[in-house]
């Protein structure tokens, strides 16, 4: 284990990163030395346009360094929240109070993206809820381009909560799955740590349903950003804090077990008897913060 800094990428908003903590790691820095500055709703921002990065190895898929502190228990519930597919906001807000602040008038969020993958009731084909349709997709054609989720951004506009994915495309070629996900818009200290957790779960579940691979995950944003609140030069200020962080390779690059095991364990806030290596470093991180 050592201490270090990270070094800067030069294309760090494209091209391939071994993994989520790596690309999390080379954006953040490259936002806060290289960003532009807007403030849409008179938020100040450092983003970057036409965010367009690879993550070559999809298990790979959480941000874990010692100065994201990132919440395994959150990750963990967010992925089931999703899977229910309820909007009702204290179905969620209960773990991040967050939610409370963009929630309609009727108590509902719109950004559930679970109820518009999984649920029949939404807008079915022939029957079956876009996921099913999907997966029925490929497994007739292997080289079909129409396996497609979308979520209805248009439909939230107006409301607090815009959805911030727009489309999640699937392709598998060379008997690899490979995923692209359009977002928008993407915080990268917020949603970004949360979001790619689990978009690359249904890439992984769907090659394990599917028998086949998993190939790289590509994640496209029209606004990569971070708000004022993490600049460097303010959380310095605020907490004495360095970009500096804790630097540990692990060895698990496919895990050889059921990961949902250990998230039915992190979601009810406890880590004893969890596996997987960045899950347990992350749990020891966010519990002593």
């Amino acid at each position: 284990m050592e201490i270090r800094s990270p070094e800067l990428r030069e294309d760090f908003a494209t091209g391939f990163y071994r993994s989520a903590n790596e690309a999390w790691e080379n954006l953040y820095y490259g936002l806060n030395l290289r960003g532009d500055e807007s403030a849409p709703r008179g938020l100040k921002v450092r983003e970057t346009l036409g965010c367009n990065i690879y993550i070559s190895n999809p298990y790979d898929n959480l941000v874990y360094n010692s100065f994201r502190k990132s919440s395994p228990y959150y990750v963990a519930q967010e992925y089931f929240w999703y899977h229910s597919g309820n909007r009702d906001v204290e179905s969620i807000a209960k773990y991040a109070g967050f939610w409370r602040r963009i929630a309609n008038e009727d108590g509902t969020v719109n950004s559930n993206y679970g109820a518009y993958i999984f649920d029949k009731n939404y807008k079915p084909i022939n029957g079956m809820s876009r996921w099913e349709y999907l997966v029925e997709t490929l497994k007739k054609d292997p080289d079909s381009r129409q396996a497609i989720l979308q979520i209805p951004i248009i439909d939230t506009l107006g409301t607090k909560d815009v959805c911030c994915t727009s489309n999640i495309q699937f392709f598998i070629r060379g008997g690899l799955l490979m995923t692209t996900v359009y977002m928008r818009s993407n915080d990268l200290n917020k949603g970004f740590c949360n979001d790619i957790p689990f978009f690359t779960s249904l890439q992984i579940n769907l090659a394990k349903e599917l028998g086949v691979e998993v190939g790289w995950y590509r994640h496209c944003v029209g606004s990569m950003h971070i708000y004022e609140p993490d600049f460097l030069e303010v959380v310095a200020e605020k907490t004495g804090k360095s970009f500096n962080f804790e630097y540990i390779e692990f060895d698990d690059r496919h895990p050889a077990y059921n990961y949902l095991d250990d998230y039915e364990i992190l979601r009810n806030r406890e880590s004893g008897g969890v596996i997987n290596k960045k899950l347990l470093y992350m749990a020891k991180n966010f519990d002593t913060k």
